[in-house]
């Protein structure tokens, strides 16, 4: 049983799938020190560290920039844990490559996989998660899955034995979606239904008890459950009204509460507003709310709360906006950063950057504000634009500094690509300003693109080098 746990620990990225029309990046997720990202035309990118062939090309070397796993085009979901990546294909076929020292792979084995491999031969796989050392899947008949480690009954066999293989939890068939805390797990069935096993110390699981769980345990009576996202102990859920709840260990205020105090059951959090997505980091928690606005509480020691600041022993207590905007379409956590994607397409990453996570293209450890993040429409002039704000940029054609400047909305962050596309230089200003100054002495003459990313807006403006 884990008695005590880190709020450092990097872990897997839980991501709700973008549902927009032909974006860049449908589904981005992150592990550890990598992230993943899965193209609207079903290729899969990845980059970040390598140490354990987590990047799947059989080398162990890093990628700053998303590189393409394989050449394959048929990818249709992603998971991902610290060091290694399960994926699923359109043909139902279940795939996985990076560490795999407890067996979370699935292929029987403890060894590292260094390119994308087939695990087994079914071919009916519909969803797959990551815990933090343990896998769950569900198969298109409904039935529950797991694999990796066990050792609070994670997996919910009713042992507490690592499985190396896929291995069937019980014989029920109404199985609708699964969600992964660190240790814990959750699962919806088709009634509404909330079951819940795995680690439960901390009251994680919101069962009234602070005892594990080695198989699925109904939570309650309730059939109105609609979205469930853990963290390392504790969770958040949204319920088919839009109201939100949580449980589980409150020191930074987690729970979303006002307060410091754990809870082992489920507990509505007081703020109005229908919710449509929650997802959960280590200590902190994002939820959508259904007029467009995002809003973030808990852990704050990396950014990942977005609201400018950064402390490392006093969390956000209650839930707050984050920012002014109103055009919020998903929202996604790594262990202590948070990505979101806006209706128009564009994603946006904050927080945590330690082995470029974000995708910004920016080598701060920490983002305090949300960052446009780097993707395959980096020359796109037809992005979200500022608006009655437009940014100006002077003098241009420039030789030596150009000042780029606001009416009104702080510039946070500034990127300057080449006419390919090619990231030059990436500044965020830790005093986000209406002006700020770039030095492009050392470019050589041509044609240039600035990308300038102000609250929830961003512009391109092309610049001439003389």
């Amino acid at each position: 049983m884990k008695t005590n746990f880190t709020y450092l620990t990097f872990a897997f990225l839980f991501l709700t799938q973008f549902g927009i029309a032909q974006p860049c990046w449908m589904e981005m997720k992150g592990g550890r020190i990598h992230s993943v990202a899965l193209r609207a035309d079903h290729t899969l990118w990845i980059w970040g560290g390598n140490s354990n062939h987590q990047l799947g090309n059989g080398t162990t070397t890093a990628s700053t920039n998303p590189i393409q796993v394989g050449t394959d085009s048929d990818w249709a979901q992603v998971a991902v844990g610290d060091y290694w990546t399960l994926a699923i294909k359109s043909d139902g076929t279940l795939w996985a490559w990076g560490e795999n020292h407890l067996g979370f792979l699935g292929n029987g084995t403890r060894n590292e996989i260094t390119v994308p491999t087939q695990i087994g031969t079914d071919s009916d796989w519909r969803m797959v998660t990551t815990g933090r050392f343990h896998s769950m899947a569900i198969k298109t008949n409904g039935t529950l899955w797991g694999w990796g480690q066990n050792a609070d009954g994670n997996i919910g066999d009713g042992t507490l034995i690592d499985r190396l293989v896929p291995t069937q939890i019980g014989t029920a068939n109404d199985w609708q979606n699964i969600y992964q805390g660190y240790y814990h797990s959750f699962g919806i069935k088709t009634n509404g239904s909330l079951w819940g096993w795995g680690f439960n110390a901390y009251g994680s699981l919101g069962d009234g008890t602070n005892v594990d769980k080695i198989v699925p345990t109904q939570i309650g009576t309730g059939t109105n459950w609609a979205q469930i996202s853990g963290g390392n102990a504790h969770s958040i859920a949204v319920k088919t009204d839009g109201t939100l709840w949580s449980t589980g260990v409150n020191t930074i205020g987690q729970l979303g509460d006002g307060t410091t105090v754990d809870k082992n059951t489920w507990t509505q959090i007081a703020i109005a507003g229908t919710f449509t997505k929650v997802a959960t980091g280590v200590g902190h928690n994002v939820a959508l709310r259904s007029d467009g606005t995002i809003w973030e509480w808990g852990l704050n020691n990396a950014g990942q709360i977005g609201n400018g600041t950064r402390d490392n022993f006093v969390g956000v207590l209650s839930p707050i906006q984050v920012g002014s905007g109103t055009n919020w379409m998903s929202v996604a956590v790594g262990s202590h950063n948070t990505f979101a994607m806006t209706t128009a397409g564009a994603n946006w990453s904050w927080g945590l950057n330690f082995g470029f996570l974000l995708g910004i293209g920016n080598t701060a450890d920490y983002v305090l504000f949300p960052s446009s993040v780097n993707n395959c429409r980096t020359l796109d002039n037809e992005e979200i634009t500022l608006n009655a704000d437009s940014a100006k940029l002077y003098p241009n054609p420039a030789n030596d500094f150009v000042t780029i400047e606001t009416n009104q909305t702080p510039i946070q962050n500034i990127e300057l690509f080449d006419i390919q596309g090619r990231l030059i230089n990436s500044e965020t200003l830790t005093s986000p300003a209406n002006q700020h100054q770039l030095n492009v002495s050392q470019l050589v003459k041509g044609t240039y693109l600035i990308k300038i990313t102000a609250g929830e807006k961003l512009q391109n403006i092309k610049l001439l080098k003389n």
